[in-house]
């Protein structure tokens, strides 16, 4: 599993920043950097889930 996806798993779960960088054992900055991205991406994946096209 990438990181990338853990991260987002450990995100929703609740967990801290900080925790996050010692479990996946990348910086806090790192982590910071990626969750200030996450509203956007989780507005895409509805957006996404509701006007897929087959």
């Amino acid at each position: 599993m990438s990181k990338i996806k853990q991260l987002l798993q450990l995100y929703k779960k609740g967990e801290s920043k900080r925790s996050i960088a010692q479990i996946l054992g990348i910086s806090r900055n790192t982590v910071r950097a990626i969750s200030k991205f996450l509203p956007s991406l989780h507005f895409y994946s509805i957006f996404y889930s509701l006007f897929r096209f087959s």
